[in-house]
């Protein structure tokens, strides 16, 4: 009985010794086959962050920003572009340039014809060729943006789009205390197709502020409702515009409200 358990073994093994030499073997692994986890290259995805993160330096009005990224490289090989500073000129404060837009426009950005923001913008910079678009190379100081007017209407309505995040932006459309504010106002006051609204974050305002929307929006000089509660619950975050200063208000005060929308259909 022992021999035949034995013989019984052995010739497993060899069976299985077998099988394992007519598989196909993995090569072993080299440093060069197996790296650990790889950073995104431009082949994986069309997303290059050097081309979406603003420097923010200061320049000239008429000198074109570069990426954060691209200025890192400039003072690296300290070759930075002429008209880009790091520090600003005393002429070019910021508080001191901005514009609060003021123009009449015709009505634009609607009709039976017009489906998609893309479309809207076009209308409008024929209705308004003078003033449907803030150009941030000829405009801005610093790391801002370009903005393109989406909509003008008989309601008094406008919207602009920031070309860098895809987000609408209106002027004023009432005002009301913090709970309406961000409950009932922005979500129920548009007809406006395939688009999404509600009142700013504190955030959405400040990277708002970074790409010129005090520049390019009405009434920046005001105080705005954001969405963002305070930690005291009796209370609630504001903004005044025209500075980016944020500003701690009581939720029954009555501010000014302006609503931020995406569209569903083409975000640029």
């Amino acid at each position: 009985m022992f021999k035949f358990i034995l013989l019984f073994t052995v010739l497993f093994n060899l069976v299985s010794c077998l099988e394992n030499e007519s598989a196909p073997r993995r090569p072993e692994a080299t440093p060069t086959d197996n790296p650990g986890p790889q950073t995104p290259t431009d082949t994986d995805s069309d997303f290059n962050l050097e081309d979406t993160l603003p420097s923010l330096f200061y320049r000239d009005r008429g000198t074109k920003s570069i990426p954060l990224m691209g200025v890192r490289k400039a003072l690296a090989a300290g070759d930075l572009p002429t008209g880009l500073y790091m520090y600003p000129k005393q002429v070019q404060t910021m508080d001191s340039e901005v514009i609060y837009q003021a123009h009449k426009y015709n009505n634009c950005g609607f009709s039976e014809e017009i489906t998609t923001v893309k479309d809207s913008i076009t209308n409008c910079l024929e209705a308004n060729p003078a003033n449907a678009t803030w150009d941030a190379t000829q405009n801005g100081t610093s790391g801002e943006a370009d903005w393109k007017l989406v909509y003008v209407g008989s309601d008094d309505l406008i919207i602009w789009q920031d070309q860098r995040t895809g987000l609408l932006w209106t002027n004023i459309i009432q005002q009301k205390n913090f709970k309406e504010a961000r409950d009932e106002i922005c979500q129920n006051s548009f007809t406006l197709e395939n688009t999404l609204w509600k009142l700013p974050n504190r955030n959405e305002f400040l990277m708002a502020d970074i790409n010129g929307a005090r520049f390019v929006l009405d009434e920046t000089d005001n105080i705005f409702w954001t969405e963002t509660a305070s930690i005291n619950n009796n209370k609630a975050w504001a903004i005044k515009q025209d500075t980016g200063v944020l500003i701690e208000e009581d939720v029954d005060n009555s501010l000014n409200i302006r609503c931020v929308g995406v569209s569903l259909t083409n975000l640029l």
